[in-house]
């Protein structure tokens, strides 16, 4: 396996990029106590073959790309139910015309996004879930590239480039999910500085990891969704500690968590977390939320001292906006009894761009 796996709250779910009867990668699940494991399907040359990427699951299907295989063997986007069941190949890519290598996808509730990273068609992209209404919204040139996962914060859709940008050190950038107002946040100084993961959204700063650095073993930065206010973190120091970081960064609203590589007592890399020590930035005391029960089985009830049309969003550790509305009274219930057990971040916004974070728990 070479990709994160997700959880259902039930089992957890990953791919293998070869193995199975035909060497070319497997799905499988197992339960979090290490019982249960189950390789419920094996790829071929038809399905398409060499998984990329994580899965993502919409509550009924797993969706996930792979990187070769299919009607030109450039890969495919599929979707199989957990037990195993109802296996469709959704869309099969052409490098010529939408690139290959996709990668994770997202969904926003009615598209799927993700990036082709390989060939003279890279695009970013969106795909119904039934396979219809296959959309190219951006073509990446030499000047941009293309690379890890997108993120979506309800407005736009971020990413990075490990590649290209001015001074060809890879970039940051945003994009509608109509393909409008592509924006380039950030270049990246030099190659050997090109971000190496997606992106994690807190409700304020993207977070994210790129190679490079004071002594070229990678660092920790963060950035505004507007583009300003890029800080890097840390420097990853030595072989000891870790370094290469590798994957995606996660939250408790406390501390990010991350992987390397390379490095650590054996050699073969490390679990790190890193000490926001700042914490969550409010930058409007006036503007006050409270949360109760906290932590909660499902239902919420969040109250206000201002309703002057303050928007809602809330995160899961992985940035992804799992619910969004307008609050128009001081007491509101939000049921997130769906919504997987974890740590969640509430965001609240008013008309100024004042803002508040608060962090929930769903039992």
């Amino acid at each position: 396996p070479n990709a994160p796996l997700i959880s259902d709250g039930t089992y957890l779910y990953g791919t293998t990029y070869s193995g199975g009867p035909k060497y070319v990668g497997t799905i499988f699940k197992i339960k979090p106590d290490g019982t249960a494991f189950v390789n419920f399907f094996d790829f071929s040359a038809a399905s398409g073959f060499y998984p990329v990427g994580a899965l993502f699951f919409d509550g009924t299907f797993l969706y996930g790309t792979t990187a070769q295989g299919g009607m030109n063997n450039n890969g495919t986007i599929f979707k199989i139910k957990p037990d195993g069941t109802s296996f469709i190949k959704l869309f099969d890519f052409d490098i010529n015309i939408n690139g290959s290598w996709a990668g994770t996808l997202i969904s926003d509730g009615t598209f799927l996004y993700g990036m082709t990273a390989q060939g003279g068609g890279s695009a970013i992209f969106k795909i119904k879930p039934d396979g219809s209404s296959f959309t190219k919204l951006f073509d990446f040139t030499n000047i941009d590239g293309a690379e890890a996962p997108l993120v979506f914060d309800g407005t736009f859709l971020y990413g990075t480039t490990k590649v290209g940008g001015t001074n060809n050190g890879g970039t940051i950038f945003k994009i509608k999910p109509d393909g409008t107002g592509f924006l380039k946040l950030m270049d990246f100084p030099y190659t050997y500085l090109a971000p190496n993961s997606s992106l994690f959204f807190d409700g304020t700063f993207l977070y994210g990891t790129t190679a490079g650095g004071a002594v070229n073993n990678g660092t920790i930065f963060k950035i505004k969704p507007d583009g300003t206010g890029y800080v890097k973190l840390f420097d990853f120091p030595n072989t000891i500690n870790g370094f290469s970081p590798n994957g995606a960064l996660i939250s408790d609203g406390t501390f990010l968590y991350g992987m390397t590589k390379k490095g650590g007592t054996k050699g073969f890399g490390v679990l790190f977390k890193y000490a926001l020590a700042v914490g969550i930035i409010e930058t409007n005391v006036a503007l006050k939320i409270s949360i109760s029960p906290n932590p909660s089985n499902g239902k919420f009830q969040f109250k206000l001292n201002d309703v002057k049309s303050n928007t809602i969003a809330i995160t899961n550790i992985l940035g992804k906006i799992i619910y969004r509305s307008e609050i128009k009274n001081t007491t509101t219930e939000i049921n997130l009894s769906n919504a997987m057990p974890g740590i969640y971040f509430v965001r609240l916004n008013d008309v100024k761009g004042n803002n508040v974070v608060k962090k929930i728990v769903k039992e």
